[in-house]
């Protein structure tokens, strides 16, 4: 059959273009009919070698594959749905998943005969002769998803002024050659003449000059595409959307405070101005925000991008200004920083808190597109069935506030979405239920932190903020350079609120009003207490008239019962029922409660109905819990006891923050005294762990540190032995310098992924412990301590030195894992460590290694066990620079990166450092050994008493290289354990 046959039938567009083109007789621009111009010529050129030679493109090597799988025994190929039943033996379920309803007619027609678009192409490629696109090679793979989406891309290009119609026709030449070639290697088809035709044919439609005699047929074809639900979809969507995002304002106390300066400073505010960068990460890694979108997890044992990311964080955090910052990026409000985010056709923000909706269709159709709907569509349930034929993003915002109806619709977006980007937020406790929500739908996920600001993060903020504040250039640089010195003193102790932006932001209003009042604060409830005081001293000035003294108080009382009971029904968003008590309160203290509301909550401005619809919610759980603790410590004034409130939850595990925030109140209206046992009978009640250091330090800072919080925590503590680890230890050991605790052994503990100098004040805390802890614990009367540091072990290049040295005199090391530095002759960090028993040390200088030799050969008789890294440079420490290490118990040696031609430097270093002990383990990770260099190896290490290899190398053996090592092994009675 002749491949471009179509191309010569009447019915054929193409056929009919071609026919009357050929003669190069230009019509000027000038002559063209009413509403048709030069640009609509030269996109008709790109859309139809696009959807018409590319879609013959996709016939041609579909129905190649499809003939190539099966053929019946007539001789005759079978339909679609009957090669699913017979065939591949999968139900109709399996058919209705792999295509769409739109497909549905071609799937009992013969499709050797009868047309079919690109889509359809792809999906018999994928779905039905999926052993043979399998095989494709990636390049052939990544093609063919190309021109899947450049049918749609197009759209994008309509009346553009930037359409280059040479570079898109050469592109797609390269794309539709490669796809051939690509079928043809694994099927062994030539595919030549078709490829000669193909690429014939569209030079031909790039050559084509306007003829008036066919000016129907250019206007037909401009009219189809604009006909085209696909094209009305993306281009009608498209602009909704990006208007709809446009209209979408959130206002928050930041902004309510800068309507004092003027309405530029306002629109200055806004997240697409401000927004920086936060701290992202997995499990092991930080994630730039401008590669979110192309972050990738092993997947099935591949390293893939995930289709759906979970983004979760504290509330406050700055999930939903990086939600907002998405959108600012795709609607080009903000500079481009999220690279790939233009690829997407449609992207639809889902805000859990405000859907109202049933079902997905209506959310789309009434709440996202309705123009779009009422004006281009009939039938709204064509909706669905076209999306899932674009490249789209669901941005869902929030999802641990979704109510059932909410749910249904987050559960519809991975049912039938599954395949294409989905980003979703939500808090730390609901992360476990989305990610069985992606199992349940085979979405493939990837879990991200959203961790708020580090340091560089604050500093960029800090600087947008007063950017954005204040226009005096001088000034401006004067007050960043002292809010930033008081960031990086005096504030420190508010620690972890800085992470939160709006506290933040907050926080440099707060400054700005009067900054020696931030030298005051020393705790969290102190902080937002003040905060809350200069939206409420701004307010009181806005509204001049009060009907009494302490109205807006009033009414902050009122609105600290409500978070309290928000906290127990586990909600953020502010119902309308809540929302009409809080206006009725506003109203009986004669205060302008949209003010009111401004002041101190976020409010979320909906323009694109006729209606303008308000949503109300807390800056964050933060602040909730501050309100919620402030309204119980005030039922505490007016008589009622901590008992009576700790009776009326059951639950109270769930309320820690309220309870360290309660300690704060109780403290600030100095009635902690009398109510201290009773608040410990709460905090009993919390179940929070004897272990939950962060806890425990918080309590004792919002109590001002008083005397008697200090030993009742001290007898609530672990009484003989403390293990810390990256996320507690400095609270545990602040703890330590802070309560009477009779401590004997303390375990301090890192992972690999975490390096000691970045914890903020970790070093600082520890070198401290030896002013604190005097008087307390001596050399006469130490604690015993235990030293992890992995990451130093296993591949940092810095040294912990620093932080062996701060245990003198107060503790004692008894197990050390971590890296030695090189140190002056007399004062080597472990010549007195005379209790240490295990050593697990890397080695990167021939200087460190001769501090550790002189230090083992004082303490030696105590170490049980040495394990040493030697991370030393081949090329300039000889052997015999090495010294002997004395130690009385057993040594294991490790030596990364080894190659062949190293064997010999390897066996002299371990018989250099071992003497004539022996050494039963030895490591090689990360090698290059090959299979003559280990049967070398192997009686080398041998004769120095080796037990036991453990080998990683970057070699493939063969079977007969395989059992000639098994049998060398057994042969020098050394056991080969394969790290990889």
């Amino acid at each position: 059959m002749d491949s471009w046959k179509f191309l010569r039938e009447p019915a054929s567009h193409l056929a009919m273009f071609l026919s009357t083109v050929l003669m190069q007789t230009g019509l000027p621009e000038s002559r063209m009919p009413k509403g048709f111009s030069l640009e609509d010529f030269n996109f008709s050129k790109v859309y139809k070698c696009i959807n018409q030679v590319g879609q013959k493109t996709m016939c041609d090597v579909s129905r190649t594959m499809y003939l190539h799988s099966h053929v019946n025994s007539t001789g005759e190929s079978m339909s679609v749905r009957e090669y699913f039943k017979k065939v591949l033996d999968l139900g109709s379920t399996k058919l209705k998943n792999a295509f769409s309803k739109i497909d549905l007619p071609l799937l009992d027609k013969n499709i050797m005969k009868d047309e079919f678009d690109i889509s359809f192409a792809y999906r018999l490629m994928t779905a039905v002769c999926y052993n043979i696109y399998n095989e494709l090679d990636s390049n052939c793979q990544q093609n063919i998803t190309i021109l899947k989406s450049l049918r749609n891309k197009i759209s994008h290009k309509y009346q553009s002024n930037h359409l280059d119609v040479t570079a898109e026709i050469d592109n797609l030449k390269k794309v539709l050659k490669e796809i051939y070639i690509g079928v043809g290697n694994v099927l062994q088809k030539d595919f030549k003449e078709n490829i000669e035709t193909m690429e014939k044919t569209l030079s031909d439609i790039h050559d084509a000059q306007i003829r008036q005699d066919d000016m129907i047929t250019y206007e037909e074809d401009v009219k189809a595409f604009k006909m085209d639900k696909t094209h009305k979809l993306i281009a009608h969507g498209c602009k909704e959307l990006k208007t709809l995002y446009g209209q979408l304002t959130v206002l928050n106390p930041c902004t309510w405070i800068s309507r004092d300066s003027s309405e530029s400073s306002l629109r200055k505010f806004r997240v697409d101005k401000i927004f920086t960068p936060l701290k992202i990460e997995d499990s092991d890694r930080k994630i730039l925000i401008s590669e979110l979108l192309q972050a990738s997890t092993r997947i099935a044992g591949e390293e893939k991008i995930p289709c759906a990311l979970i983004l979760y964080g504290l509330a406050g955090s700055g999930k939903t200004s990086l939600c907002r910052y998405i959108l600012s990026n795709w609607c080009g409000i903000a500079e481009k920083i999220i690279n790939t985010i233009e690829n997407f056709d449609l992207v639809f923000l889902v805000e859990v808190r405000t859907v109202k909706s049933k079902t997905l269709t209506e959310y789309l159709t009434q709440q996202r597109l309705p123009k779009t709907h009422n004006e281009q569509f009939k039938d709204s349930f064509e909706i669905i069935p076209l999306l899932q034929e674009l490249d789209i993003l669901f941005v869902i915002d929030g999802f641990d506030e979704a109510g059932d109806e909410a749910k249904n619709i987050v559960e519809e977006i991975f049912a039938k979405f599954s395949n294409k980007r989905i980003i979703l937020t939500t808090r730390p406790e609901y992360h476990t239920d989305v990610v069985l929500l992606s199992n349940r739908y085979h979405v493939d996920c990837l879990s991200i932190e959203v961790c708020g600001f580090d340091d560089a993060g604050l500093r960029e903020f800090t600087i947008k903020v007063f950017t954005a504040v204040e226009e005096n250039e001088m000034k401006r640089k004067i007050q960043i350079s002292e809010f930033l010195k008081y960031i990086r003193g005096r504030g420190k102790v508010l620690g972890s609120h800085l992470k939160l932006p709006l506290t933040l932001a907050l926080l440099i209003y707060l400054w700005r009003d009067n900054p020696d009042i931030l030298n005051r604060v020393t705790t969290a409830t102190n902080l937002y207490c003040e905060l809350f005081k200069l939206c409420q001293k701004k307010l009181e000035e806005r509204l001049r008239t009060f009907s009494r003294t302490g109205a807006v108080q009033n009414v902050m009382l009122f609105l600290g019962k409500q978070a309290w009971f928000m906290l127990q029904s586990n909600n953020i968003c502010i119902s309308e029922d809540i929302k009409k008590k809080i206006i009725e309160k506003c109203e009986y203290e004669k205060i302008n409660d949209i003010e009111f509301m401004s002041a101190f909550l976020m409010c979320e401005i909906d323009e694109s109905n006729e209606a303008t619809e308000s949503t109300y919610a807390f800056l964050h759980k933060t602040q909730m819990e501050y309100l919620a603790a402030g309204f119980l410590a005030n039922a505490v004034m007016g008589g009622e006891t901590l008992d009576s409130i700790r009776n009326k939850i059951t639950e109270w595990r769930k309320y820690h923050e309220v309870i360290v925030f309660l300690t704060g109140h109780l403290a600030i209206n100095h009635i902690l005294e009398k109510n201290i046992g009773p608040l410990f009978t709460l905090i009993k009640k919390s179940e929070t762990g004897i272990g939950n250091y962060n806890f425990w330090w918080k309590i004792l800072t919002e109590a001002l540190h008083h005397r008697k919080v200090a030993y009742t925590i001290a007898r609530e503590l672990p009484l003989r032995r403390w293990e810390l680890n990256d996320t507690h230890v400095v609270t545990g050991l602040q703890l330590l310098s802070n309560t009477p605790v009779d401590l004997q052994e303390l375990k301090i503990e890192m992972p690999s992924n975490v390096e000691p100098y970045d914890i903020p004040e970790l070093l600082d805390t520890m070198t401290n412990l030896r002013d604190k802890l005097r008087n307390r614990y001596d050399k006469n009367n130490p604690i015993l301590v235990e030293l992890h540091f992995w990451r130093h072990n296993e591949y940092s290049t810095k040294p912990s030195d620093d932080f062996i040295r701060t245990l003198h005199p107060w503790g004692h090391l008894t197990t050390f894992t971590g890296s030695l530095g090189n140190q002056r002759e007399g004062k080597e960090v472990l010549s007195f460590c005379f209790k240490l028993k295990k050593i697990r040390v890397r080695i990167m200088t021939l200087e460190a290694f001769r501090s550790l030799s002189k230090s083992l050969s004082r303490i030696y008789k105590s170490v049980k066990l040495l394990r040493v890294t030697l991370a030393l440079p081949v090329y300039n420490c000889a052997p015999e620079k090495l010294s002997n290490l004395q130690i009385s118990g057993g040594l294991e040696v490790t030596v990364p990166d080894i190659k062949d031609e190293d064997k010999e430097w390897l066996n002299g270093c371990v018989r250099q450092i071992c003497g004539g002990k022996g050494c039963r383990h030895i490591t090689l990770p990360n090698s290059q050994l090959t299979f003559s260099g280990i049967m070398w190896l192997l009686p080398a290490l041998r004769g120095i008493g080796c037990e036991k290899l453990s080998l990683e190398t970057v070699t493939d053996f063969s079977y007969p290289e395989r059992m000639t090592l098994e049998r060398k092994e057994k042969e020098m009675c050394i056991e080969i354990n394969w790290i990889n």
